[in-house]
C-alpha cells in the first residue's frame, strides 16, 4: 500500500522543468497547436483534448500567458504501457504543451518516458518506449517546422 500511495503523489507531482523537452517554434502558440494536432492526427493517433491554460486562467481572472495542452494517444502504445503497469493510466494519454515564454516566444514542451514511467514497473527496453519517445519527437518536429 505504501508504494502505490507514493507512487501515485509521485505521479500526481508531474515532472518537473529539468525533466521535461522544450524546442522554440517560429510560430505563433495557436499556429504551432494546429500543426501539432496536424502531425498527431495523420500519423493516425487519436486527440482527445486541448485545453487553453490562458482561457481557464482569464475564466478564474488570473493574466496568463497563452498556453496549450494537447491531450492525445495512440492506444496500442499506451495500452502496452498499462498492461505492464495500471498506474501508467495516470500519465498516458501523452501531453505536449505549446506555451507562449516569458520573452513571448513560442515553445514546445513535453516529457519523455524515462519522465513519464520512472518509478513504475515498465521496462526501461521495452520497445513502446522508444517508439512513443520518437513519436514524441518527430511529432513535435513537425509542430515547429516552418
Amino acid at each position: 500500500m505504501f508504494k502505490t500511495t507514493m507512487m501515485a503523489a509521485m505521479l500526481l507531482a508531474g515532472p518537473t522543468m529539468a525533466e521535461v523537452h522544450m524546442k522554440p517554434s517560429p510560430k505563433t502558440v495557436d499556429e504551432t497547436m494546429t500543426a501539432l494536432m496536424a502531425a498527431v492526427t495523420g500519423a493516425g493517433a487519436t486527440v482527445f483534448a486541448v485545453v487553453d491554460h490562458e482561457a481557464g486562467g482569464a475564466d478564474a481572472g488570473f493574466e496568463l500567458p497563452e498556453a496549450q495542452l494537447l491531450i492525445f494517444g495512440n492506444p496500442a502504445l499506451g495500452s502496452q504501457a498499462i498492461a505492464d503497469d495500471t498506474t501508467a493510466g495516470l500519465v498516458l494519454p501523452l501531453r505536449v504543451e505549446v506555451m507562449a515564454d516569458a520573452a513571448g516566444a513560442t515553445q514546445v514542451v513535453w516529457a519523455d518516458t524515462a519522465t513519464l514511467f520512472a518509478g513504475l514497473d515498465i521496462p526501461e527496453d521495452a520497445p513502446y518506449r522508444a517508439q512513443i519517445d520518437a513519436a514524441l519527437e518527430k511529432l513535435t518536429d513537425a509542430a515547429v517546422a516552418d
